[in-house]
């Protein structure tokens, strides 16, 4: 059942394959150890871009699934660009199956290879299959050293490089199947992994930090401003809005970076090594996420160098914005020796947004529910404060009119004075007590005293 499985892979991904390079003929050839490797030229592709899109493309149509590809990267030791990918067949009795896409520029056409086996196999099958490859596969008559095909590197391979090869590679997908890698031998990822996030240790301190997310507001935005105070304040105290991260959107990414891990340091949310940033490399780009290649330096139980990626989403109507590291970290010591494995490994990184964003919403959720508890509980407190408040203004106002009365009433009886009103008219009036007196007197049905309890202020005092 194994080796059928094995052939009715092999034999998808030749059809499949026919389809995609060319009508000229094309090499087909089983891995020495598992998997399958076909070759040829990619018809009407220019470029190297162009070749890997259509090809991935077909391989969509082909399956009806979608290949979930890594990072672009050079092979050491040759001119070919290559990419790792995954892909579920659409059959759901076929095992997922992972891959290797290498394309090499050759003058006036575009050559591309595919090695290809079921995804438990493929950490093993890979580098006997690139090995075979470059002895077999001479683009552009050019002949490729076995000797240089160790493994995948992100840039080209120098005589003063001084990196060692890439370190055998075998798969590992996360439990919660949200996020998977190649992972070198020697390391072990560790158990805080999960929602699309692969934290990893190598055998000699080094460190990966892949999906690492920094959720942050904007502090441009006067409701983040309202919230870093709430947060700041006694009541705010132990809510989620004193742990909350706090950058200005769209500001360099190196430095948004270094605060926000610093932040999150600080109030005990996840965070990577101590970084020192010393090179940003932005990304150009026409997508609405702003990216850029950080490296640098960073403390921890020993010095660490550091190189990776660090993503910036667009700006959320609430203020909040989502980032992401994907970092490799390795001892100052072992930096050149472990750079290709590292580097491929983080090309290799993979995400299930689709679980992930499940998970996102699961887990969202009681802290959705806590900001609107709180801002619930905050519109409370305005409220009974507005209201306290207007109380106390409207009982000072009440005490201060009684004794604006009082002190009115007061002065009429020293300079004897009254104030009387004509009820026909409703008119009040202040008069002399013997002319008021005799208002009263003369018609006292018209004219009548007036105490200091029913003075209108502005007339009366």
């Amino acid at each position: 059942m194994r080796s059928s499985r094995h052939l009715l892979i092999a034999i998808i991904f030749t059809c499949a394959s026919s389809l995609l390079f060319s009508q000229t003929p094309l090499r087909n050839m089983p891995g020495p150890e598992g998997g399958t490797i076909i070759y040829g030229t990619v018809d009407g592709a220019n470029t190297p871009p162009a070749a890997m899109g259509a090809i991935l493309k077909r391989l969509h149509q082909q399956y009806g699934e979608r290949p979930v590809v890594g990072r672009v990267f050079k092979v050491r030791g040759t001119d070919s660009d290559a990419v790792f990918f995954t892909l579920t067949p659409h059959v759901a009795s076929m095992k997922p199956v992972a891959g290797m896409l290498l394309v090499s520029t050759t003058p006036g056409h575009v050559e591309a290879a595919l090695l290809s086996d079921e995804a438990s196999r493929f950490g093993t099958s890979i580098n006997p299959m690139l090995q075979t490859l470059f002895s077999n596969w001479k683009p552009g008559g050019k002949s490729l050293q076995a000797s240089n095909a160790a493994g995948p590197a992100t840039g080209p391979r120098s005589d003063a490089d001084g990196s060692g090869p890439v370190a055998q590679l075998h798969p590992y997908r996360l439990p919660d199947s949200s996020a998977s890698i190649m992972l070198a031998d020697g390391w072990h990822v560790s158990p805080q992994s999960g929602g699309g996030t692969i934290l990893a240790d190598g055998p000699n301190g080094e460190k990966l930090a892949l999906g690492f997310p920094y959720l942050a507001y904007n502090t441009n935005d006067p409701r983040t401003q309202q919230m870093q105070r709430f947060g700041a304040s006694p009541a705010g105290r132990n809510t989620i809005y004193a742990k909350a991260l706090f950058a200005p959107y769209g500001a360099d990414l190196g430095r948004t970076f270094s605060e926000l891990n610093a932040q999150a340091s600080r109030v005990g949310a996840p965070a990577v090594a101590s970084p020192q940033v010393t090179k940003v490399q932005p990304i150009a780009s026409n997508s609405p996420v702003h990216c850029a290649i950080l490296s640098g330096t960073a403390t921890g139980v020993q010095a660490l160098q550091f190189e990776g990626t660090f993503c910036q989403s667009r700006l959320g109507p609430a203020g909040g914005f989502m980032n992401l590291a994907n970092l490799a970290f390795a001892p100052a010591q072992f930096e050149a020796r472990d750079r290709a494995t590292l580097r491929a490994m983080l090309g290799s990184f993979q995400v299930n947004n689709a679980i992930v964003n499940s998970q996102a919403a699961a887990l969202a959720k009681p802290t959705v529910d806590a900001i609107h508890e709180i801002g619930r509980q905050v519109d409370d407190r305005i409220r009974v404060a507005d209201q306290q408040d207007a109380e106390r203004r409207s009982s000072f106002e009440q005490h201060n009119d009684a004794m604006d009365r009082t002190s009115q009433g007061f002065s009429n009886y020293l300079l004897e004075k009254s104030v009387i009103v004509d009820t026909q008219t409703n008119a009040h009036g202040t008069a002399w007590n013997d002319t008021a007196a005799a208002l009263v007197q003369s018609d006292p049905n018209r004219f009548e005293y007036v105490d200091t309890s029913g003075y209108w202020k502005g007339i009366d005092y």
